[in-house]
């Protein structure tokens, strides 16, 4: 049976414990710690076989913070959020893709008002690009948010921007999230 086959097979539990070689007791508490955080106690073990299972289609690695987070729902399901390691390794990932940037836009007087992402693929000529907005995307009851505009901004344009070239839907994010649950 070929490694694609097998996988495919795997339970997603199973292939988090192949990729780990830990403990299903010790995976388990890592990922609550280290990707769920606050909300770790309301973590089923149904909620870590969609997890595993998200993190086994974006070729993520689920032990790792920064790749994908997890919030449970109102109505008990679980959003996984992609964390900006997660967008970048599938971007890098993509054999399509050749390369990306940002670049923040500022007004006259120096205020940031936008940011756009840019990603340059194999199949097309012309980069994909996407303009994110400060006065649509900015969220100000996030402290990194008020801390780190630019920064947040750029990851916003580049993650929209990501989602017109992998095109696949699975690149939710904090804010999908909250209007979701």
């Amino acid at each position: 049976m070929s490694n694609e086959v097998a996988e495919a097979v795997q339970s997603p539990l199973d292939w988090a414990l192949s990729r780990s070689g830990i403990s299903k007791e010790a995976l388990f508490k890592a990922v609550k710690v280290q990707c769920f955080g606050a909300v770790a106690d309301k973590i089923e073990p149904f909620h870590l076989d969609t997890y595993f299972d998200f993190a086994r289609r974006m070729n993520l690695n689920p032990l790792m913070p920064g790749q994908m987070y997890g919030f449970p729902t109102k109505n008990g399901q679980i959003q996984i959020i992609l964390g900006p390691d997660g967008l970048y390794s599938v971007l890098r990932n993509n054999p399509d893709v050749k390369i990306w940037k940002t670049k923040p836009n500022y007004d006259n007087g120096g205020n940031l008002i936008s940011a756009t992402a840019y990603i340059y693929t194999r199949s097309c000529e012309e980069p994909f690009e996407y303009t994110a907005l400060l006065s649509e995307w900015r969220m100000s009851s996030s402290p990194v948010w008020g801390q780190k505009p630019t920064h947040m901004l750029e990851y916003r344009a580049l993650k929209q921007c990501a989602r017109y070239v992998i095109g696949n839907g699975l690149l939710p994010d904090r804010e999908e999230a909250k209007m979701v649950s």
